[in-house]
């Protein structure tokens, strides 16, 4: 029986300024291993492009175009992670790379029906090119080993919490300017890629506001401080991320943005605002530190559909079978 190896790839700059993509690449390195794939992240460590029966790229940032290029000419098959969405109409330039990104690729992946429907309201794709993947999700958020280890450190008893970078279409100015007359802590988690634009926020923040550098992922301090807050919050200018499944994945109540992602994930177990519209998050997170919340449905709704290695299924599959239909044995 054959190995599968897998390389995983993506756009060189990618690492300069990780945010969650990137967590969701590396993330996926156990989960893979843990469905028989030997897979490997390119960089120095990585073996020769020959040594692989695949590829796994994410993003479709042009500078990575080169990459998949390079791996088709090699023969092997393609799978691309695009992670992407548009918060207006893209160029038709910009179209045309994706297009070409989408042409290259034996397989494209999905984190879900409502990326794949916006994707398509631009760029065609047909169904049996599509791959379906929810986001995978680490047990770890679940039963952390010491749940009041965040707040034992940073002195804290109630608190909201954000996760994730700081940048405009982020929207954590808008957050902190909703909720600066708010006595409980918010509490941001992650690192900026906008200077100019974290300033804005820590010089409009109140004193009790706290900010925190990104913690690994999955790791023990991060898995408290979800499993400790007294609500989530998550307001960006596009679809909330990993954090916010992580967080339902915990329990906890959650405000987040108003869209179809918002709802194809979570129905009615999250409160979904207008992300620039500051009454409403100040109102939704106001009633979600008065109120009991039972999350435990949704929880366990999360756990069925995105829990590590189980989400991960159809792709190993998927690269499975591909690599059985180019060398003819079995793996």
């Amino acid at each position: 029986m054959d190995t599968v190896r897998l390389l995983i790839t993506t756009y060189y700059s990618a690492f300069l300024n990780p945010g969650g993509g990137e967590t969701e690449l590396l993330g996926l390195i156990e989960g893979l291993r843990m469905l028989g794939i030997d897979a490997d992240v390119y960089g120095p460590s990585s073996r020769p492009l020959s040594s692989y029966s695949s590829v796994l790229h994410f993003s479709v940032q042009a500078d990575g175009l080169t990459m998949l290029q390079r791996a088709k000419s090699q023969k092997k098959s393609v799978f691309l992670w695009p992670n992407l969405w548009w918060d207006q109409p893209p160029a038709s330039e910009e179209k045309n790379l994706v297009a070409s990104f989408f042409e290259l690729a034996d397989k494209v992946i999905f984190k879900s029906k409502s990326e794949l429907a916006h994707v398509r309201q631009y760029i065609s794709i047909k169904d049996e090119k599509t791959l379906h993947v929810p986001v995978p999700l680490s047990a770890n958020f679940l039963h952390p080993s010491d749940p009041r280890l965040f707040k034992r450190i940073y002195d804290l008893d109630k608190y909201i919490l954000w996760i994730g970078v700081l940048n405009r279409k982020k929207n954590q100015l808008t957050a902190i300017r909703a909720l600066r007359d708010i006595d409980v802590p918010m509490v941001f988690v992650g690192h900026p890629n906008d200077e100019d634009y974290f300033e804005e926020c820590r010089s409009s923040a109140p004193s009790h506001f706290i900010f925190v550098p990104q913690m690994p992922p999955a790791s023990e301090i991060l898995c408290s401080a979800v499993q400790g807050c007294s609500a989530f919050l998550e307001v960006p200018l596009e679809p909330p991320g990993a954090s916010a499944l992580e967080a339902a994945l915990a329990s906890r109540p959650l405000i987040l943005s108003e869209g179809p992602w918002t709802k194809e994930h979570f129905g009615s177990h999250a409160v979904t605002v207008n992300p620039l519209d500051e009454e409403a998050i100040a109102r939704a997170v106001r009633n979600a530190l008065q109120q009991p919340f039972h999350g435990e449905a949704l929880s366990r709704e999360i756990q069925r559909k995105h829990l590590a290695p189980h989400s991960l299924v159809p792709m190993a599959e998927a690269i499975k079978r591909s690599a059985r239909a180019r060398t003819g044995h079995d793996v």
